[in-house]
Parts: structure tokens; C-alpha cells; sequence
């Protein structure tokens, strides 16, 4: 405590009543503004991502995990005699 009232008597910029410098409080309106628009990106990021994931087919990659959660909804089992694109030929 009696550290910080020596700063404050050896420095004449400091306010000794309230222990603020001139500096006090200009980085408010900045730091406001920053924030303020870090929320505008991040909603519009949110945005854009609901919007992405709702092109995203129900079966993705070939099917889903469990598979009497598709016989139980009517979808088609994928064909498992073709060949699979990503699997290189026996051979």
C-alpha cells in the first residue's frame, strides 16, 4: 500500500486524490469499439456457419453410424458391392 502512495506522490501527473494518471480512461472508447465489433463478426460467423451446415446431406459419407436408426427411418442402404472411389483396386 505504501509502495503504490510513493509512486503517486513522486509522480506530479498523477492525480493524488484519485491515483489516476492524465491517461485514465481514453481506452475505453476504443476497447468499446473493438469489442462491439468482434460480436458483429462473430454473429455473422455463426450466421454463415448455420447456413453451411444446413447443406450438409442427412447421410454423410456413405451412411449413418447406426444402422436400425436408418432401417427405422425408411432411407436406402447404400450399395455395398460397388467398389468404394477411395479404396484403390485389388490387384
Amino acid at each position: 500500500m505504501s509502495g503504490s502512495l510513493l509512486n503517486v506522490l513522486a509522480d506530479p501527473a498523477i492525480d493524488p486524490t484519485s491515483g489516476r494518471g492524465p491517461e485514465w480512461g481514453k481506452a475505453a472508447p476504443v476497447a468499446l469499439l473493438i469489442i462491439v465489433l468482434m460480436g458483429i463478426a462473430l454473429f455473422l460467423l455463426i450466421k454463415s456457419m448455420n447456413r453451411q451446415l444446413r447443406k450438409v446431406p442427412a447421410e454423410f459419407h456413405g451412411g449413418t453410424a447406426d444402422p436400425a436408426a436408418t432401417a427405422a427411418t425408411g432411407a436406402e442402404q447404400p450399395d455395398r458391392s460397388a467398389p468404394d472411389r477411395d479404396q484403390p483396386a485389388p490387384g
